[in-house]
């Protein structure tokens, strides 16, 4: 796999699927059984994607980032939330309070890759 820009991840039957453009070369795609096999081979992308429903008990987005933010904190200023529009008042309150970008369902291409943007600057 050629240089990545940008890795999107999403888990599947059997582990995780993950979707990426390389600078000079075609989007490509690989099925992988644990997410760090797909990393190293992915050549330090810019931007990893990784679709976690933000509600999940004990993995979700949500816990997944508050565990972030004791353990990589830098890792956790990176993240970038992507709700449906109905999510529910705790989660929006969370989502207010974090201090991080989120995007809502259905959401403006534009919107979604300012605020990638937004966290890919940040040092």
């Amino acid at each position: 796999m050629a240089a990545a820009l940008l890795v999107g991840v999403d888990g599947c039957r059997g582990g995780w699927i993950a979707a990426w453009r390389a600078v000079d070369g075609p989007f490509g795609w690989r099925r992988v059984s644990r997410l760090a096999e797909l990393l190293p081979r992915a050549g330090r992308p810019a931007v990893v994607a990784v679709d976690v429903p933000i509600g999940l008990p004990r993995l979700g987005g949500r816990a997944m980032y508050e565990q972030l933010v004791t353990t990589r904190p830098l890792l956790a200023r990176r993240f970038v939330f992507v709700t449906g529009d109905q999510a529910r008042g705790e989660t929006r309150t969370f989502l207010e309070n974090c201090g991080q970008p989120s995007v809502t369902k259905p959401y403006d291409l534009g919107d979604l890759i300012n605020s990638i943007g937004t966290v890919a600057r940040r040092k």
